[in-house]
């Protein structure tokens, strides 16, 4: 399997040090390309941390922080995930966190900054993966407050689904000489992929739909199915486990801990 035009000019010039702006489909292998560039830069006899991710979503940064420890299996590399429901207290005993890699929310990152728990002088590399979101999600502050403390040789990658005028005057202000990677072709990741929809009238057919659909394509591991509601997804989720079907069901106003137990596994 040959990898995709994301992954391997992201790889390359992350791999070069070089300041980039990755802009993808969901579904490129992105978050794997920086995974794998990020174990490359990575310097394993000094404990500090060298590369930061910043994430939107505490669910993403699990999810990152797992790719990074399956793929770093035997690299020595410790990943350490620092979101928004972690408390940073001023006493902190250690004087300074520990992980070679550090991923987190913006605004807790940042705050291990403020409290001194994070040092940054060995920094290389400062990732924001999914920046356009993170902007639209009232980051800028904690972001730009960060990105103004850096050392002044760490490099930036910041990987976005679109170019929207926030994402350009960070760039302007903070990532000289960028290397831009453009998306392929928009159906780049769904070659393989056939899609099809069908028109349901009532929503109480659908359901019943959705059997006849497993059963015409037969035997499968696995399945992702997304919906519109939490109390749909969850309502779906017990009518497949009556019939008898291995059900997750994850929703936003699910407690963290089992969030982070159902990503983890």
């Amino acid at each position: 399997m040959k990898p995709t035009l994301e992954q391997a000019n992201g790889i390359l010039n992350i791999v070069k040090e070089k300041n980039a702006v990755i802009q993808s489909e969901p579904g490129t292998g992105k978050t794997t390309a920086l995974a794998i560039s990020i174990l490359q830069l990575i310097d394993t006899s000094i404990s500090h941390c060298q590369v930061i991710v910043f994430m939107g979503h505490q669910e993403f940064s699990i999810q990152t922080q797992n790719i990074i420890k399956a793929l770093g299996e035997f690299l020595s590399v410790k990943a350490c995930t620092y979101n928004g429901d972690a408390e940073v207290k001023k006493d902190i005993t250690k004087p300074e966190v520990e992980g070679h890699v550090i991923i987190g929310t913006p605004d807790k990152v940042y705050d291990l900054l403020q409290k001194d728990a994070l040092k940054v002088e060995h920094l290389k590399l400062l990732v924001f993966d999914g920046i356009d979101e993170m902007l639209e999600l009232g980051y800028k502050d904690n972001i730009y407050d960060f990105l103004q403390e850096k050392p002044r040789d760490t490099k930036i990658v910041l990987s976005t689904t679109t170019i929207s005028s926030q994402v350009l005057e960070l760039k302007k202000y903070f990532m000289k000489e960028a290397v831009k990677i453009e998306k392929g072709s928009k159906n780049l990741s769904l070659e393989e992929v056939k899609q099809y929809y069908i028109m349901i009238e009532e929503d109480e057919w659908k359901f019943d739909t959705l059997l006849d659909i497993f059963l015409e394509i037969g035997s499968f591991s696995q399945c992702v199915i997304y919906c519109n509601k939490a109390e749909n997804a969850k309502e779906l989720a017990e009518k497949l486990e009556e019939k008898d079907f291995m059900v997750t069901c994850i929703v936003s106003d699910l407690v963290n801990l089992i969030n982070n137990m159902i990503l983890a596994w």
